[in-house]
């Protein structure tokens, strides 16, 4: 996250409570599957166990997708 323009973090939330996260960044370098640059690029995912299969990390991803 040391370079703002280029990265950013997205947090869920449940009554105040962080339970899972996505961070994205724009990579310029080679990305595996990819034959142009720059591509966005999810760099992690995760949600607590107690909050999986509750589409907590679709909206995340989607939320990604969307900037």
């Amino acid at each position: 996250l040391a370079t703002p323009d280029r990265t950013a973090c997205w947090l869920a939330l449940v009554d105040e409570a962080t339970v899972g996260f996505a961070e994205a960044s724009i990579r310029h370098d080679y990305v595996n599957g990819c034959d142009g640059s720059p591509v966005l690029f999810l760099e992690g995912l995760y949600v607590a166990p107690s909050h999986r299969r509750l589409g907590l990390a679709r909206r995340l991803t989607d939320a990604v997708a969307a900037k």
